[in-house]
């Protein structure tokens, strides 16, 4: 598996796993960006794969904090 395929798997990976934490706890894509302060158009192009927007880590710890939980809790137990 070359290393492009494998980091797309990790960032898809993360996208869900927020993706998931982010309905669990109630939010729509718009009241979630307007808690991090982005547009909602944002987040639907970074969980659609027909764009290339991705969280960075800067995003990925706001992330955290607005959903009340641990970055890591965005990262597999083991590698992908």
């Amino acid at each position: 598996m070359s290393d492009v395929v494998k980091s797309a798997d990790i960032e898809w990976y993360v996208i869900q796993r927020v993706k998931e934490l982010r309905e669990k706890k109630g939010f729509s894509q718009e009241a979630f960006a307007d808690r991090l302060g982005c547009s909602s158009g944002y987040i639907g192009q970074v969980e659609s794969k027909k764009f290339r927007a991705k969280y960075n880590l800067k995003r990925l710890n706001e992330i955290a904090r607005v959903l009340d939980c641990s970055p890591k809790d965005f990262l597999p137990e083991d590698p992908l």
